[in-house]
């Protein structure tokens, strides 16, 4: 973490940003536009993972998973799933994109932004890779083999983008009930992954890290006085940062409900 290839990467991410954030309020992209664009970023780069995270099952199965005795099957690392808090944002970027209820889309912008405002940007500066050994460590090199720091870096990145566009468009509810049902449903998928990682335990995936911290050393947020402090610390500092994210809002509300009355 933080090796001069890492800083690289953290700069051709701001980059990034700025060049989609220029072009879209230039050529005042639409919500629909800007959303079709977040989705192919995440469509490219998924083809990407998918393509350099392949293994051969008999590296698992044994000399038995090879097709006609010879060839090997292949199959994706199960740690390349979609199941991280950010490749599973997927699953409302799709809605947004084709989805038909308005309601549903508001509630889906009001929880995906504190998630590419929050979530994304940690993931640049960290830099989490997998290893072909179901293992993890952090970004330090661009000939790392593992990384595939274009897809990682640049899905983040738009991420970021898309998340800084929605904002601006002052169409995303913000406030203290925004932080409760946003906070609900975070702590659902954190149970979910819990289920997800013991259902794949063989393979030693860690999604949202409801296993083990991302990487050793993060002050709180370790594993030094056992996993259920560290998952009670989690769900604090879950809670703080949405929260703090939301205090804007909630303060206005507050003012304007103190003058109301």
């Amino acid at each position: 973490m933080f090796s001069a290839d890492h800083f690289i990467w953290i700069g051709i991410s701001l980059f990034f940003v700025g060049i989609l954030l220029f072009l879209t309020f230039k050529f005042k992209f639409s919500q629909k536009t800007t959303t079709y664009i977040i989705l192919g970023i995440y469509v490219v780069t998924e083809v990407f993972k998918i393509s350099t995270h392949m293994y051969p099952a008999s590296r698992w199965l044994g000399e038995g998973a090879k097709v006609d005795g010879s060839a090997d099957a292949m199959y994706l690392l199960p740690k390349s799933l979609p199941f991280q808090i950010c490749s599973s944002m997927i699953f409302p970027i799709i809605y947004l994109a084709f989805g038909k209820n308005e309601k549903v889309k508001e509630t889906l912008k009001s929880f995906v932004v504190p998630v590419f405002l929050i979530a994304a940007p940690l993931a640049i500066l960290l830099g989490t890779c997998l290893n072909a050994d179901n293992t993890a460590h952090l970004f330090d090199s661009f000939k790392d083999p593992d990384c595939g720091p274009y897809q990682f870096f640049l899905y983040h990145a738009g991420m970021v983008w898309y998340g800084i566009y929605l904002l601006s468009t002052k169409t995303v509810k913000m406030g203290f009930h925004v932080w409760i049902n946003n906070f609900i449903f975070l702590f659902c998928m954190i149970m979910v992954s819990i289920w997800i990682n013991s259902f794949l335990i063989v393979y030693g995936t860690n999604f949202m890290f409801t296993v083990a911290p991302p990487a050793k050393g993060i002050p709180l947020i370790n594993m030094k006085h056992g996993w259920v402090v560290y998952m009670i610390h989690y769900l604090f500092v879950v809670a703080l940062f949405t929260f703090l994210f939301q205090l804007p809002a909630i303060i206005k509300q507050w003012k304007a409900k103190k003058v109301s009355e």
